[in-house]
């Protein structure tokens, strides 16, 4: 899918060579399988691509997704930012931090992140949960799969700006009917429209990566 050039395949080879070990035995099988092909437009290769910068930024889904934060959340440098459901590299928080000047850390949390060091960010080897606490005003996440309840939830119960880029695997499900998942979105939209009363305005957005997989981005952000 994305055409990596051989200078950054060295890097990533480099960096495979010396973090492999770290995945799980599965998904160490599944990179190797898929890493330069044709199908490599999945999560854990394309957070791997971004974190050595091997993709243009127009065409990098994780900074097409900030470009949609900054279009959409006024002073974001100035936001606590909790990213939920990260995976095994924070690539959308990286993508944050290298777009603008956060005066604050983003906080990550998933429990399957390896072991890596990042400048401005807080890792949590954890499941965010529903009594998580998070130190935020906005909450975000890529492709959430089971946690994208769980962050609609706490932004209900916290009163809290949110921005979810959808999955077919959303809420614990597979969708294999478009139409279905179509309806699992609005069900959540509507949900999160009770907010509202509290000043808040719930939307649906898209980028070019939200038109070429058909799922849409979430936001609930305050109104101006």
């Amino acid at each position: 899918m994305f055409k990596i050039s051989k200078e950054k395949q060295l890097e990533i080879n480099e960096f495979l060579k010396n973090n492999i070990a770290k995945y799980p035995k599965n998904i160490q099988l599944f990179i190797k399988e898929r890493l330069y092909t044709d199908e490599d437009f999945v999560d854990v290769i394309l957070q791997i691509y971004s974190y050595k910068n091997a993709i243009l930024n127009e065409l990098n889904p994780y900074y097409q997704f900030v470009d949609l934060l900054k279009s959409k959340f006024p002073s974001l440098e100035t936001k606590k930012i909790t990213e939920v459901a990260c995976g095994f590299i924070p690539a959308l928080s990286l993508a944050l931090n290298a777009s603008i000047q956060k005066q604050d850390e983003i906080h990550v949390y998933d429990p399957q992140l390896i072991d890596l060091s990042y400048k401005n960010i807080i890792n949590y080897k954890e499941n965010f949960h529903e009594n998580s606490e998070p130190n935020a005003d906005l909450l975000i996440s890529d492709a959430p799969c089971d946690a994208t309840e769980i962050i609609i939830n706490t932004a209900i119960k916290r009163k809290l700006e949110m921005a979810i880029q959808t999955c077919i695997c959303s809420g614990n499900m597979m969708f294999y009917s478009y139409r279905d998942f179509m309806y699992y979105v609005d069900f959540l939209c509507y949900r999160l429209q009770q907010l509202e009363d509290s000043g808040f305005k719930v939307e649906k957005e898209k980028t070019d990566y939200s038109r070429l997989s058909g799922c849409p981005v979430i936001l609930v952000r305050k109104r101006m």
